[in-house]
């Protein structure tokens, strides 16, 4: 009996010991689970609130590239419509250009062929005076001026009859004829020293002598 009664005083404090180990134990488990839990949840706030923010970010620049695509858009509109309206611009006057560039390339193949012509005469030796009667002749026969460019100088009162005639003159034609002339000669280099060189008046069909700047020798090219 008093073997049992020793043994029971002496497990009643261990029981206790026991005890409150697992108490504290379980106050360590429980701070520790409670510590985790709000650790999880701060994170998860902070995660909240950074996807919140991405998605503001977002959401700008969504509306930045609309904006930017509308604009886009537009201008590109513009550009074509103003290209389209340059495009025509640019056909039309390449087009006039074209047509002016016809029409001098007529003119220097006129020309040319005068030139050619004076030049073989000028190589068998024909006078100046000739060669100007011979090109007056051809002038006559092939309307050097338009005719419809004389009459469009034809001015008429209310009474349809011609009250004042602004004709081309024939002189002008001469003069300008001359002038060609002159010009061949001096590209030719034609020397006459044995007759003295005349041109045609602008008026008549008569020769005056020239004066001694123009029988001065010619300039070599």
């Amino acid at each position: 009996m008093m073997c049992s009664s020793y043994e029971k005083n002496n497990s009643q404090p261990c029981l206790e010991q026991q005890n409150e180990m697992v108490i504290a134990n379980s106050c360590k488990y429980s701070a520790l689970k409670q510590n985790n839990e709000d650790n999880l949840v701060n994170a998860l706030l902070i995660k909240e609130s950074e996807v919140s923010a991405l998605k503001e970010v977002i959401d700008k620049w969504r509306t930045r590239a609309l904006e930017a695509e509308s604009a886009s858009s537009y201008y590109c509109e513009q550009i074509e419509t103003m290209q389209a309206q340059y495009e025509n611009e640019i056909i039309a006057i390449e087009e006039e250009y074209i047509h002016k560039l016809n029409e001098k390339d007529d003119i220097i193949f006129g020309l040319k062929q005068e030139l050619h012509y004076f030049a073989g005469k000028a190589s068998q030796n024909d006078s100046l005076e000739d060669l100007m009667d011979e090109f007056d002749n051809m002038s006559m026969m092939e309307s050097v001026y338009d005719r419809n460019v004389e009459q469009s100088f034809t001015s008429f009162n209310s009474d349809n009859t011609p009250s004042c005639r602004q004709k081309m003159k024939s002189e002008d034609i001469l003069d300008s004829i001359q002038d060609t002339v002159k010009a061949i000669e001096q590209e030719l280099g034609i020397h006459l020293d044995t007759k003295p060189k005349y041109r045609r008046s602008l008026s008549a069909s008569t020769l005056i002598e020239a004066s001694p700047n123009e029988t001065s020798s010619p300039t070599k090219y």
